[in-house]
């Protein structure tokens, strides 16, 4: 009697995944510029060039969550605090908080290079 085995189509789902990322990788790059382009053209300020940074960022971790694709906690951390630092610099607040997120985000990235899990 033949016993009827499954059909994997792993190797399959890895490439349509890898592709998939790829993707939405080059579009929130160019978003990314379109953005910076736009935003200069426009003059609209540090403020509101941080905040559509911020979510493009978080756009694109939306998207990779829902399309069940693997997160990244350095950009989702990032778009946030992009965000937070507009919306800082738009409320005036003296103490300038963007340029210290900054820092504390290129550190932890860093930290996260040098002491984090590695993926191989």
């Amino acid at each position: 009697m033949a016993v009827d085995h499954p059909v994997s189509t792993a190797p399959e789902e890895k490439t349509e995944n890898r592709d998939l990322t790829r993707r939405l990788n080059v579009t929130t790059r160019g978003l990314f510029f379109i953005w910076l382009g736009v935003a200069v053209l426009a003059q609209l300020g540090w403020g509101w060039t941080l905040i559509g940074i911020g979510v493009i960022a978080l756009g694109e971790q939306a998207a990779r969550y829902k399309l069940d694709l693997k997160l990244s906690t350095a950009w989702t951390i990032g778009g946030a605090i992009f965000l937070i630092g507009g919306l800082w610099q738009l409320i005036h607040i003296s103490f300038p908080l963007a340029p210290l997120l900054l820092i504390l985000l290129g550190a932890a990235i860093i930290w996260n290079g040098f002491f984090g899990k590695s993926s191989g």
